[in-house]
Protein backbone atom coordinates (compact mmCIF):
# COMPACT_ATOMS: atom_id res chain seq x y z
CA UNK A 1 0.00 0.00 0.00
CA UNK A 2 0.90 3.86 -0.34
CA UNK A 3 2.80 5.52 2.92
CA UNK A 4 -0.75 7.55 3.42
CA UNK A 5 -2.50 4.32 3.87
CA UNK A 6 0.59 2.52 6.58
CA UNK A 7 0.12 5.67 8.41
CA UNK A 8 -3.43 5.42 8.22
CA UNK A 9 -3.64 2.11 9.88
CA UNK A 10 -0.78 2.72 12.24
CA UNK A 11 -3.20 4.70 14.06
CA UNK A 12 -5.29 1.79 14.28
CA UNK A 13 -2.55 -0.66 15.87
CA UNK A 14 -1.16 -1.41 19.19
CA UNK A 15 2.53 -1.77 18.42
CA UNK A 16 4.83 -4.55 19.57
CA UNK A 17 8.27 -2.62 19.45
CA UNK A 18 10.22 0.46 19.88
CA UNK A 19 7.32 3.90 19.67
CA UNK A 20 10.04 6.22 17.53
CA UNK A 21 12.52 5.59 15.83
CA UNK A 22 14.88 6.65 12.87
CA UNK A 23 13.70 5.18 10.05
CA UNK A 24 11.24 1.87 9.68
CA UNK A 25 9.96 -0.29 6.81
CA UNK A 26 6.34 -1.52 7.25
CA UNK A 27 4.24 -4.19 5.21
CA UNK A 28 0.16 -4.05 5.54
CA UNK A 29 -1.74 -7.41 4.67
CA UNK A 30 -4.35 -7.25 2.15
CA UNK A 31 -6.83 -6.74 4.86
CA UNK A 32 -5.02 -3.50 6.86
CA UNK A 33 -5.46 -5.62 10.39
CA UNK A 34 -1.68 -6.89 10.58
CA UNK A 35 1.71 -5.67 9.68
CA UNK A 36 5.31 -6.50 9.71
CA UNK A 37 8.24 -4.56 9.47
CA UNK A 38 11.72 -3.48 10.67
CA UNK A 39 12.71 -0.51 12.99
CA UNK A 40 16.03 1.37 12.48
CA UNK A 41 17.08 3.45 15.67
CA UNK A 42 21.26 4.44 15.59
CA UNK A 43 22.98 1.16 15.03
CA UNK A 44 20.46 -0.43 16.68
CA UNK A 45 17.34 -2.53 14.33
CA UNK A 46 14.44 -5.47 15.62
CA UNK A 47 11.91 -6.54 13.84
CA UNK A 48 8.21 -5.05 14.38
CA UNK A 49 4.54 -7.00 14.32
CA UNK A 50 1.74 -5.49 14.77
CA UNK A 51 -1.79 -6.57 14.98
CA UNK A 52 -5.03 -4.51 15.11
CA UNK A 53 -7.32 -5.51 18.75
CA UNK A 54 -11.01 -5.74 17.51
CA UNK A 55 -11.54 -5.47 20.85
CA UNK A 56 -9.77 -4.14 24.30
CA UNK A 57 -10.82 -7.21 26.20
CA UNK A 58 -7.85 -8.93 23.93
CA UNK A 59 -5.53 -5.93 26.15
CA UNK A 60 -3.67 -7.68 28.80
CA UNK A 61 -5.35 -7.28 31.84
CA UNK A 62 -9.04 -7.63 30.52
CA UNK A 63 -8.41 -11.32 28.86
CA UNK A 64 -6.84 -14.92 30.04
CA UNK A 65 -3.15 -14.96 29.54
CA UNK A 66 -3.61 -17.34 26.34
CA UNK A 67 -5.25 -15.88 23.36
CA UNK A 68 -4.72 -16.92 19.51
CA UNK A 69 -3.58 -14.63 16.68
CA UNK A 70 -2.89 -14.98 13.36
CA UNK A 71 0.82 -13.92 12.72
CA UNK A 72 1.23 -11.12 10.00
CA UNK A 73 1.06 -12.67 7.12
CA UNK A 74 4.33 -13.82 4.93
CA UNK A 75 4.28 -11.24 1.70
CA UNK A 76 6.04 -12.95 -1.46
CA UNK A 77 8.00 -11.67 -4.05
CA UNK A 78 6.03 -11.17 -7.37
CA UNK A 79 2.67 -12.16 -8.41
CA UNK A 80 -0.82 -11.97 -6.90
CA UNK A 81 -3.43 -9.08 -6.77
CA UNK A 82 -4.77 -6.34 -4.67
CA UNK A 83 -1.18 -4.72 -4.33
CA UNK A 84 0.25 -6.52 -1.89
CA UNK A 85 1.74 -9.56 -3.59
CA UNK A 86 0.91 -13.26 -3.42
CA UNK A 87 -0.10 -14.08 0.18
CA UNK A 88 0.48 -17.06 1.84
CA UNK A 89 -0.98 -17.43 5.58
CA UNK A 90 0.44 -18.78 8.26
CA UNK A 91 -1.05 -19.73 11.29
CA UNK A 92 0.70 -20.18 14.91
CA UNK A 93 -0.06 -19.48 18.85
CA UNK A 94 0.58 -16.09 20.06
CA UNK A 95 0.75 -16.16 23.75
CA UNK A 96 0.95 -12.90 25.81
CA UNK A 97 3.80 -12.63 28.30
CA UNK A 98 2.16 -13.07 32.02
CA UNK A 99 2.95 -9.46 32.61
CA UNK A 100 5.40 -6.43 31.84
CA UNK A 101 6.74 -4.85 34.64
CA UNK A 102 8.40 -1.45 35.35
CA UNK A 103 12.57 -1.56 36.03
CA UNK A 104 13.58 -0.01 38.77
CA UNK A 105 17.73 0.25 40.57
CA UNK A 106 18.87 -0.87 36.92
CA UNK A 107 19.46 0.51 33.85
CA UNK A 108 20.31 4.07 35.06
CA UNK A 109 16.76 4.03 36.59
CA UNK A 110 17.51 4.44 40.11
CA UNK A 111 14.53 4.94 43.41
CA UNK A 112 12.14 5.38 40.42
CA UNK A 113 9.71 2.74 42.42
CA UNK A 114 7.22 5.62 43.01
CA UNK A 115 6.82 6.32 39.25
CA UNK A 116 6.05 2.39 38.27
CA UNK A 117 3.87 2.47 40.76
CA UNK A 118 1.16 4.65 39.71
CA UNK A 119 1.74 3.79 35.86
CA UNK A 120 1.06 0.57 36.67
CA UNK A 121 -1.92 1.50 38.80
CA UNK A 122 -3.01 3.88 36.03
CA UNK A 123 -2.56 1.00 33.64
CA UNK A 124 -4.87 -1.24 35.52
CA UNK A 125 -7.69 1.68 35.67
CA UNK A 126 -9.37 0.35 32.50
CA UNK A 127 -11.57 3.56 31.70
CA UNK A 128 -8.96 5.76 32.13
CA UNK A 129 -6.38 3.43 29.56
CA UNK A 130 -8.78 2.87 27.12
CA UNK A 131 -9.26 6.61 26.81
CA UNK A 132 -5.56 7.25 26.24
CA UNK A 133 -4.83 4.50 24.19
CA UNK A 134 -7.64 5.15 21.94
CA UNK A 135 -6.68 9.09 21.73
CA UNK A 136 -4.19 9.71 18.73
CA UNK A 137 -0.78 11.12 19.36
CA UNK A 138 -0.35 14.26 20.41
CA UNK A 139 1.68 16.30 17.81
CA UNK A 140 5.28 16.34 18.80
CA UNK A 141 6.00 19.84 18.33
CA UNK A 142 4.00 20.59 21.20
CA UNK A 143 6.23 20.88 24.31
CA UNK A 144 3.04 20.55 26.75
CA UNK A 145 2.64 16.97 24.85
CA UNK A 146 5.40 15.21 26.08
CA UNK A 147 3.93 14.22 29.33
CA UNK A 148 1.28 12.63 27.13
CA UNK A 149 3.07 10.70 24.20
CA UNK A 150 5.55 9.40 27.37
CA UNK A 151 2.58 8.09 28.77
CA UNK A 152 0.95 6.28 25.60
CA UNK A 153 4.02 4.60 24.69
CA UNK A 154 3.92 3.38 28.80
CA UNK A 155 0.46 1.65 28.95
CA UNK A 156 0.75 0.17 25.02
CA UNK A 157 3.71 -1.48 26.54
CA UNK A 158 2.33 -2.96 29.53
CA UNK A 159 -1.17 -3.72 27.77
CA UNK A 160 0.32 -5.67 25.10
CA UNK A 161 4.19 -6.07 24.94
CA UNK A 162 5.51 -9.74 24.50
CA UNK A 163 8.66 -8.76 26.98
CA UNK A 164 8.74 -9.62 30.46
CA UNK A 165 9.74 -5.56 31.52
CA UNK A 166 9.67 -2.13 29.94
CA UNK A 167 11.55 0.75 31.37
CA UNK A 168 10.52 5.20 32.02
CA UNK A 169 13.25 6.62 30.18
CA UNK A 170 11.07 8.62 28.52
CA UNK A 171 9.64 9.57 31.12
CA UNK A 172 12.94 11.15 33.12
CA UNK A 173 13.80 14.45 31.10
CA UNK A 174 10.19 15.16 31.57
CA UNK A 175 9.89 15.09 35.69
CA UNK A 176 13.71 15.75 36.71
CA UNK A 177 12.41 19.70 36.93
CA UNK A 178 10.64 18.60 40.00
CA UNK A 179 11.90 14.69 40.96
CA UNK A 180 16.10 14.60 41.26
CA UNK A 181 17.08 11.67 39.69
CA UNK A 182 18.03 8.55 42.27
CA UNK A 183 16.01 10.26 45.27
CA UNK A 184 12.95 8.67 46.94
CA UNK A 185 10.14 10.91 46.32
CA UNK A 186 6.48 10.82 47.54
CA UNK A 187 3.87 9.17 44.78
CA UNK A 188 1.02 11.25 45.37
CA UNK A 189 3.75 14.06 45.02
CA UNK A 190 3.78 12.85 41.59
CA UNK A 191 0.35 11.71 41.34
CA UNK A 192 -0.19 15.65 41.17
CA UNK A 193 2.25 16.90 38.86
CA UNK A 194 1.25 14.17 35.75
CA UNK A 195 -2.38 15.03 36.28
CA UNK A 196 -1.64 18.59 35.90
CA UNK A 197 0.82 17.90 32.79
CA UNK A 198 -2.06 15.68 31.21
CA UNK A 199 -4.39 18.41 31.93
CA UNK A 200 -2.87 20.27 29.49
CA UNK A 201 -2.22 18.24 27.23
CA UNK A 202 -5.67 16.16 26.92
CA UNK A 203 -7.55 18.94 25.28
CA UNK A 204 -4.80 18.40 22.11
CA UNK A 205 -6.47 15.32 21.39
CA UNK A 206 -9.65 15.57 21.88
CA UNK A 207 -9.58 14.09 25.66
CA UNK A 208 -9.95 16.88 27.59
CA UNK A 209 -12.52 15.42 30.46
CA UNK A 210 -10.57 11.81 30.64
CA UNK A 211 -9.17 12.48 33.89
CA UNK A 212 -12.31 13.73 35.75
CA UNK A 213 -14.29 10.91 34.06
CA UNK A 214 -12.24 8.41 35.31
CA UNK A 215 -11.63 10.01 38.97
CA UNK A 216 -13.79 12.98 39.24
CA UNK A 217 -16.64 12.37 42.09
CA UNK A 218 -18.75 14.77 43.77
CA UNK A 219 -17.84 15.43 47.35
CA UNK A 220 -21.52 16.66 49.42
CA UNK A 221 -21.50 19.11 52.69
CA UNK A 222 -25.04 18.23 54.43
CA UNK A 223 -25.96 20.50 57.07
CA UNK A 224 -29.16 19.68 59.20
CA UNK A 225 -30.25 22.45 62.10
CA UNK A 226 -30.66 21.09 65.20
CA UNK A 227 -33.42 23.27 66.38
CA UNK A 228 -35.49 23.38 63.20
CA UNK A 229 -34.64 20.50 61.23
CA UNK A 230 -33.61 22.60 58.23
CA UNK A 231 -31.32 20.78 55.96
CA UNK A 232 -28.74 21.40 53.26
CA UNK A 233 -26.93 20.73 50.73
CA UNK A 234 -23.68 21.89 48.55
CA UNK A 235 -22.01 19.58 45.91
CA UNK A 236 -18.58 19.86 44.81
CA UNK A 237 -16.46 18.72 41.88
CA UNK A 238 -13.39 16.56 42.86
CA UNK A 239 -10.69 14.55 41.38
CA UNK A 240 -9.11 13.29 44.69
CA UNK A 241 -10.06 13.17 48.80
CA UNK A 242 -7.75 14.33 51.65
CA UNK A 243 -8.06 11.65 54.30
CA UNK A 244 -6.64 11.84 58.03
CA UNK A 245 -4.07 9.21 58.77
CA UNK A 246 -5.31 6.88 61.51
CA UNK A 247 -3.87 7.85 64.72
CA UNK A 248 -3.42 3.88 65.70
CA UNK A 249 0.87 3.22 66.76
CA UNK A 250 0.89 7.34 67.45
CA UNK A 251 1.94 7.62 70.31
CA UNK A 252 0.48 10.93 72.31
CA UNK A 253 3.49 13.25 73.45
CA UNK A 254 1.12 15.53 75.62
CA UNK A 255 -2.50 16.26 77.25
CA UNK A 256 -3.66 19.77 77.91
CA UNK A 257 -6.98 21.00 79.05
CA UNK A 258 -8.66 24.45 77.95
CA UNK A 259 -11.65 26.07 79.20
CA UNK A 260 -14.02 28.24 77.52
CA UNK A 261 -17.15 30.32 78.67
CA UNK A 262 -20.52 28.64 78.33
CA UNK A 263 -23.14 31.38 76.60
CA UNK A 264 -26.45 30.33 76.09
CA UNK A 265 -26.78 29.75 72.23
CA UNK A 266 -23.26 30.13 70.99
CA UNK A 267 -20.88 27.92 69.94
CA UNK A 268 -17.66 27.31 72.89
CA UNK A 269 -14.85 29.56 71.24
CA UNK A 270 -12.11 26.72 72.38
CA UNK A 271 -9.27 27.05 70.51
CA UNK A 272 -6.50 24.14 70.87
CA UNK A 273 -3.01 24.86 71.46
CA UNK A 274 -1.06 25.12 68.63
CA UNK A 275 0.14 21.42 67.21
CA UNK A 276 -2.38 20.08 69.43
CA UNK A 277 -5.90 18.30 68.51
CA UNK A 278 -8.84 18.75 70.60
CA UNK A 279 -11.56 15.92 71.81
CA UNK A 280 -14.91 16.72 70.99
CA UNK A 281 -16.38 16.17 74.04
CA UNK A 282 -16.95 18.97 76.81
CA UNK A 283 -16.31 17.33 80.32
CA UNK A 284 -19.03 19.61 81.87
CA UNK A 285 -21.56 18.58 79.53
CA UNK A 286 -25.00 18.98 80.63
CA UNK A 287 -23.95 21.65 83.11
CA UNK A 288 -25.65 25.18 82.48
CA UNK A 289 -23.59 26.93 85.27
CA UNK A 290 -20.18 25.39 84.28
CA UNK A 291 -17.86 26.69 81.31
CA UNK A 292 -16.94 24.00 78.71
CA UNK A 293 -14.06 22.01 79.14
CA UNK A 294 -11.89 19.93 76.50
CA UNK A 295 -8.73 17.98 76.53
CA UNK A 296 -6.57 18.48 73.55
CA UNK A 297 -3.97 15.95 72.44
CA UNK A 298 0.03 16.74 71.02
CA UNK A 299 1.27 13.80 68.55
CA UNK A 300 4.18 15.43 67.02
CA UNK A 301 7.32 16.54 68.41
CA UNK A 302 8.77 20.11 68.46
CA UNK A 303 11.44 20.77 66.06
CA UNK A 304 14.96 19.39 67.11
CA UNK A 305 13.20 18.10 70.60
CA UNK A 306 13.29 14.71 72.16
CA UNK A 307 10.15 13.67 74.18
CA UNK A 308 8.82 10.72 76.37
CA UNK A 309 5.54 9.72 75.23
CA UNK A 310 2.65 9.45 77.60
CA UNK A 311 2.27 6.15 78.98
CA UNK A 312 0.05 6.43 81.96
CA UNK A 313 -2.95 8.44 82.90
CA UNK A 314 -4.15 9.04 86.54
CA UNK A 315 -7.45 11.03 88.00
CA UNK A 316 -7.03 12.08 91.09
CA UNK A 317 -9.61 14.46 93.12
CA UNK A 318 -9.44 17.13 96.08
CA UNK A 319 -11.81 19.19 98.23
CA UNK A 320 -12.60 22.59 97.16
CA UNK A 321 -9.87 25.04 98.17
CA UNK A 322 -7.49 22.18 99.15
CA UNK A 323 -3.71 21.58 97.23
CA UNK A 324 -4.36 20.04 94.12
CA UNK A 325 -3.16 16.34 94.93
CA UNK A 326 0.07 14.95 93.43
CA UNK A 327 1.60 11.75 92.86
CA UNK A 328 5.05 11.04 92.40
CA UNK A 329 6.36 9.82 88.87
CA UNK A 330 3.59 12.10 87.59
CA UNK A 331 2.95 15.65 86.25
CA UNK A 332 -0.32 17.47 86.98
CA UNK A 333 -2.42 18.95 83.99
CA UNK A 334 -2.72 22.46 85.62
CA UNK A 335 -6.35 22.71 84.84
CA UNK A 336 -9.35 21.68 87.40
CA UNK A 337 -11.66 19.06 84.86
CA UNK A 338 -14.38 19.78 87.12
CA UNK A 339 -14.54 23.49 87.33
CA UNK A 340 -17.46 25.88 87.95
CA UNK A 341 -19.02 28.91 86.44
CA UNK A 342 -17.43 30.90 90.06
CA UNK A 343 -14.60 29.74 91.65
CA UNK A 344 -16.34 30.63 94.79
CA UNK A 345 -18.44 27.97 94.32
CA UNK A 346 -18.00 24.94 96.99
CA UNK A 347 -20.15 22.30 94.26
CA UNK A 348 -17.99 19.40 93.12
CA UNK A 349 -14.73 18.01 93.74
CA UNK A 350 -11.38 19.54 92.40
CA UNK A 351 -10.46 16.47 89.33
CA UNK A 352 -6.85 16.91 88.24
CA UNK A 353 -5.37 14.28 85.30
CA UNK A 354 -1.74 13.30 85.95
CA UNK A 355 0.37 11.76 83.16
CA UNK A 356 3.14 9.77 83.50
CA UNK A 357 6.14 9.32 80.93
CA UNK A 358 7.93 5.83 81.48
CA UNK A 359 10.63 5.23 79.48
CA UNK A 360 9.95 0.97 80.01
CA UNK A 361 6.34 1.93 79.36
CA UNK A 362 3.99 1.25 76.32
CA UNK A 363 2.94 4.71 74.81
CA UNK A 364 -0.57 5.74 75.02
CA UNK A 365 -1.93 6.13 71.72
CA UNK A 366 -5.26 7.82 72.21
CA UNK A 367 -7.85 8.94 74.47
CA UNK A 368 -11.36 9.09 74.76
CA UNK A 369 -14.65 10.82 76.66
CA UNK A 370 -17.46 8.07 77.76
CA UNK A 371 -20.47 9.94 79.49
CA UNK A 372 -22.66 7.84 82.16
CA UNK A 373 -23.15 3.94 80.99
CA UNK A 374 -21.66 3.86 77.62
CA UNK A 375 -19.69 1.07 76.95
CA UNK A 376 -16.18 1.30 76.75
CA UNK A 377 -14.38 0.80 73.71
CA UNK A 378 -12.88 -1.95 72.02
CA UNK A 379 -9.42 -2.45 73.29
CA UNK A 380 -9.74 0.70 75.85
CA UNK A 381 -8.83 0.99 79.28
CA UNK A 382 -11.16 3.27 82.06
CA UNK A 383 -9.88 5.12 84.18
CA UNK A 384 -12.20 4.50 86.75
CA UNK A 385 -12.35 7.69 88.80
CA UNK A 386 -15.57 10.35 87.50
CA UNK A 387 -14.83 13.58 86.51
CA UNK A 388 -17.64 15.15 87.53
CA UNK A 389 -16.92 13.99 91.02
CA UNK A 390 -19.07 15.52 93.87
CA UNK A 391 -22.02 17.27 91.29
CA UNK A 392 -24.85 15.79 89.98
CA UNK A 393 -24.18 16.07 86.42
CA UNK A 394 -23.52 12.46 84.88
CA UNK A 395 -20.40 10.70 85.37
CA UNK A 396 -17.82 10.96 82.92
CA UNK A 397 -15.16 8.85 82.62
CA UNK A 398 -11.80 8.62 80.53
CA UNK A 399 -10.29 5.55 78.97
CA UNK A 400 -6.77 5.32 76.69
CA UNK A 401 -5.44 2.26 74.67
CA UNK A 402 -1.92 1.27 74.30
CA UNK A 403 -1.71 0.26 70.48
CA UNK A 404 1.91 -0.26 69.81
CA UNK A 405 2.44 -3.28 67.63
CA UNK A 406 4.42 -6.56 69.25
CA UNK A 407 7.72 -6.51 68.21
CA UNK A 408 8.99 -9.78 69.79
CA UNK A 409 7.39 -13.15 71.51
CA UNK A 410 9.78 -15.32 72.97
CA UNK A 411 8.91 -18.54 74.92
CA UNK A 412 10.02 -19.34 78.31
CA UNK A 413 9.10 -21.24 81.05
CA UNK A 414 9.12 -17.83 83.42
CA UNK A 415 8.41 -14.04 82.31
CA UNK A 416 11.32 -12.47 81.00
CA UNK A 417 11.77 -8.12 81.86
CA UNK A 418 10.41 -5.69 79.26
CA UNK A 419 8.09 -8.43 77.88
CA UNK A 420 4.56 -8.56 78.90
CA UNK A 421 3.89 -12.70 80.33
CA UNK A 422 0.47 -14.62 78.88
CA UNK A 423 0.21 -16.97 81.54
CA UNK A 424 -1.79 -19.79 79.29
CA UNK A 425 -0.13 -23.24 79.17
CA UNK A 426 1.09 -23.83 75.56
CA UNK A 427 1.42 -27.36 76.34
CA UNK A 428 -1.51 -29.62 74.27
CA UNK A 429 -2.23 -32.31 76.63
Amino acid sequence: GTADACVSALDQLALLGVARCDAASLTLSASADRARGRWFAGDRSGEWLAVRLPETRLLRGTAPPSVDFALPAEVTAGGGGGGCGAVRWRAERWVLAPATGLVNMQQGLVNVCYQNALVQALAMTAPLRTRLLSAPLPPREAEEARPLAALQQLLARLAASQQGRATTHALQPLVRALFQPGRQQDASEFRAFLADRLAQALPLVGEASALSDAFGGQLATLLRCASCGARSARLEAVTELSLPFPSRFTPVLDVRAIVAPRQLGAQPDAVPPAGYERLNHDLNKDRADAPYVYLCLRRRASAGVSELPVTDLLVLTAERGAVPPARDGFERVEVDLNCNRSPASTSGKQVFLLLARDPQGSPVTDIRVTYAEEPLPDGYRKVPTNLSEGSASPAVYLCYRRDMPVRDVRVRPVGVPGYGFLDTSLTVP
